[in-house]
């Protein structure tokens, strides 16, 4: 019987070290919340200064960038939008793959430390059925929720005279960019405000907008504002880069040569912004 007692007494002494180890255990998962990191959007139109605007988000550390992810779908998938490359064969991406890669756990990575996409809003907002950006912004890219999948999301707009005559310029340049025609459906200034509104009405308040022409008159104001307000790093070495190519560039060959060769935003100066917009006119005029 004291035989009996004694392992009886050994077992419960097993059990309770077992038990408070797994309390332990539980406790210390309690009190080391998963990691939280950024995760931003910035949704524009073409020709907005965007690649720029992403250029310098590039040179801010440990940042995982995706380049326009939802062109490859609305040009290249198994549901192409557009019909610019219809004689190539699909690449397999569709819209739920892409946003179920931009939706992953990156901050399970500690050498991420921030995750930043820069789109065109027209690849969403057309793709059928329609409410699928609905779908996408209250669901899979939320930014009202304390979910570690959540986005910021910001917008980048510019004045559309401006953004039509360089659209237009670079649509029909085959040397250049390789198409031949323009598409008005590709101005997408109608789908981002459809974003906008879409944001709006899901109770979004911390949206960020952002003019072109404000970026262009101090990118280094307009760049510390969009940090400090949606959580990345600043610093004013961003605003500078070395000229080369960008792996992510690679697809739009062409439509980046701007950024691509040049070392950073250059302050223009008056007579350079009138120069422009006299350029500007002239064209308008004879197109």
């Amino acid at each position: 019987p004291r035989c009996v007692s004694i392992i009886v007494l050994f077992i419960s002494y097993v059990s309770i070290r077992k038990y408070l180890k797994s309390m332990s255990t539980s406790l210390d998962k309690k009190s080391t919340p998963k990691r939280q990191i950024p995760k931003v959007i910035l949704w524009t139109a073409p020709r907005c200064v965007s690649t720029a605007f992403e250029r310098a988000i590039i040179e801010i550390p440990n940042g995982k960038i995706f380049h326009e992810p939802f062109s490859i779908p609305y040009y290249f998938g198994e549901q192409r939008v557009s019909t610019r490359y219809a004689n190539e064969d699909s690449n397999g991406s569709t819209y739920e793959s892409t946003a179920t890669e931009l939706t992953k756990p990156y901050e399970d990575d500690e050498n991420i430390d921030f995750v930043f996409s820069k789109d065109m809003a027209y690849y969403i907002t057309q793709y059928k059925p329609h409410y699928y950006y609905s779908y996408l912004l209250s669901t899979i890219l939320r930014s009202n929720s304390s979910s570690n999948s959540s986005f910021h999301h910001t917008f980048l707009i510019r004045r559309p005279d401006k953004v039509v005559a360089s659209l237009y310029k670079a649509s029909i340049d085959t040397e250049l960019t390789g198409w031949d025609s323009f598409d008005p459906k590709e101005i997408g200034f109608d789908d981002l405000y459809l974003i906008y509104q879409r944001c709006l009405q899901l109770g979004y308040d911390n949206l960020v907008i952002i003019d072109a022409d404000d970026l262009l008159k101090d990118p280094k104001k307009i760049l510390k504002l969009y940090c400090d307000n949606v959580g990345l790093k600043y610093s004013d070495s961003i605003t500078t880069w070395k000229p080369g190519q960008v792996e992510a560039f690679k697809l739009w060959d062409g439509w980046h040569d701007a950024v691509i060769n040049s070392s950073g935003f250059k302050l223009r100066t008056k007579e350079e912004v009138e120069r422009k917009e006299k350029k500007l006119k002239l064209y308008q005029d004879n197109v």
